[in-house]
């Protein structure tokens, strides 16, 4: 069963582009990158963004996977997030 994921990410102002998140996740097989969710701004002081993906994820190993990922968290399918800025 397809789940969705939020998954937080640093990235520099010219990485924040659903194509740059795609080809980091690309090795990740079973997901997709939810694209009318788009990439949100958590903190610019932090350059933290965040996307959602769906399929069947190993959190630990997605973590492991790229430095740029700092999370990834379980969520419903209509959750939404906010700046903290």
């Amino acid at each position: 069963m397809n789940e969705a994921y939020l998954v937080t990410l640093n990235l520099s102002r010219n990485e924040k582009t659903i194509e740059h998140i795609r080809s980091l996740l690309s090795t990740v097989r079973n997901i997709t990158i939810d694209d009318e969710y788009g990439i949100v701004l958590i903190s610019d002081k932090r350059d933290l963004y965040a996307v959602r993906v769906i399929g069947e994820v190993n959190t630990n190993e997605l973590k492991l996977i790229k430095t740029e990922i700092k999370e990834v968290y379980g969520v419903s399918l209509d959750s939404r997030v906010s700046s903290f800025c």
